[in-house]
């Protein structure tokens, strides 16, 4: 969807009836932003974050992660965090990712007795590697 205006003047204020324009459209429900697809490096980093929760070790993805990855968040930090959260929340049963790009998500992990949220970063290179993830358990859990 485009809105273009057409004015006889220069410098005629058409900005403002352009975004009342769009919102009425949105607000009909006409302009909607598709959904964004998950790429496929996201999706084997989700993949790889399922394991790590399931097995409750960040050492499963490390393939995957990249060298900044383990210096910001110790291992056994990590693999302490991991059993907490599997403690108070069951085992997994699924992830949901909400890409934000190609190499950015939001995800929403499904266990058996609530849910975790967390976010999950690759980096830039030609074979993307796990640059950050976050994983907290959701306040009203």
């Amino acid at each position: 969807i485009g809105i273009f205006s057409f004015a006889n003047r220069t410098y005629a204020a058409m900005n403002e009836p352009n975004v009342e324009a769009a919102a009425a459209l949105k607000d009909a429900g006409v302009w909607t932003v598709p959904p964004r697809p998950v790429s496929g490096h996201l999706a084997t980093a989700v993949e790889a974050v399922s394991r790590v929760y399931r097995a409750g070790r960040i050492a499963e993805a490390a393939p995957l992660l990249a060298i900044n990855f383990l210096l910001d968040r110790p291992a056994e930090e990590w693999d302490r965090s991991l059993a907490q959260l599997a403690a108070r929340l069951g085992e997994l049963r699924h992830i949901d990712a909400i890409p934000n790009h190609a190499l950015s998500a939001k995800l929403v992990l499904t266990c058996e007795r609530g849910t975790t949220q967390g976010s999950l970063i690759l980096t830039g290179e030609q074979s993307p590697r796990i640059q950050s993830l976050t994983l907290e358990a959701a306040q009203d859990d």
